[in-house]
């Protein structure tokens, strides 16, 4: 008789515990099973983005992206890949939240707050990009690149002065980038700091004796410099340089010039024209 009961108290706590035990294990595959057949989907589509992207598909590497982020809205390969598309398509403004997403997904990453450093740069959010930038060149203080798109948010801000500085600082990291010459110039020449401009323009002839902007800079100083009552101390700076041999000296410059300046600017390898009219207010070309 005993024999039985333990029997059937045993029969009894198994029917118990048979559901609290088997129905875990029964729900953990239905949970895993689309996350595991999606992994793969994901890494097909970033790769084959890449390899658009590489071939200069954007249309393509766009849609690729797109649907890797509807298997996984947080991926940071496909956020930062997919605003580095449309960048490259001419719509900044549109890359911007994109790579906002994937900083709130890895705050700090150098990478994507470059990325969207250039963006709000491109999209003319100038403030934007400096409150960005600002602590990335303390953190940074020798990236030719901080520094360098810094200086030019700066100026598009007019405030020259701390432009120079910046610009200055980037060309100690890299003396040999002649567009960061090029603005530095136009930095001083807006604050009329002529014996610096001077410098500037040294320079740019040990790099690019021909140098067209160089030499339309120096002859727009000495002509502001003959203007002015106090100039003859910074004309004395630059008395080697004068309008006539500033013009001259390059075949072919006219006053066209001075509205048709380029600057070059970058994004990781990648080098984008921009003008330097477009940084302020439409036709406010140099100086």
């Amino acid at each position: 008789m005993k024999v039985r009961v333990s029997l059937g108290l045993a029969m009894a706590a198994c029917a118990l515990l048979a559901p609290s035990v088997a129905l875990p294990q029964a729900a953990s595959p239905v949970h895993a099973a689309p996350a595991d057949a999606a992994e793969p989907q994901l890494h097909l589509y970033l790769e084959q983005a890449a390899e658009a992207m590489h071939k200069g598909d954007l249309a393509s590497a766009d849609e690729k992206l797109r649907s890797a982020l509807r298997i996984d809205p947080h991926s940071l390969a496909a956020l930062n890949n997919l605003g580095i598309v449309l960048a490259r398509e001419g719509k900044p403004a549109e890359a911007i939240p994109f790579y906002q997403e994937a900083l709130r997904v890895r705050p700090g990453d150098l990478a994507t707050k470059r990325n969207l450093a250039v963006a709000y740069f491109k999209a003319q959010h100038y403030r934007s990009a400096w409150s960005l930038l600002q602590p990335m060149t303390a953190e940074y203080p020798g990236d030719f690149q901080i520094l360098d798109l810094s200086g030019l948010c700066l100026f598009a801000l007019d405030r020259y002065a701390e432009a120079a500085q910046y610009l200055e600082r980037a060309d100690q990291s890299d003396p040999t980038d002649l567009e960061t010459l090029d603005i530095l110039g136009k930095a001083y020449l807006r604050i009329k700091n002529y014996k610096a401009l001077a410098s500037v323009f040294e320079r740019i002839m040990k790099l690019n004796p021909n140098s067209a902007t160089a030499h339309i800079m120096m002859g727009t100083a000495y002509d502001e410099m003959s203007n002015r009552a106090d100039s003859s101390s910074d004309a004395s700076v630059m008395r080697t340089t004068s309008r006539s041999s500033a013009l001259t000296s390059v075949p072919g410059i006219g006053s066209s010039l001075r509205n048709g300046n380029q600057v070059l600017l970058r994004q990781g390898g990648t080098i984008f024209v921009g003008r330097l009219g477009s940084f302020r207010r439409e036709g406010d070309g140099f100086p």
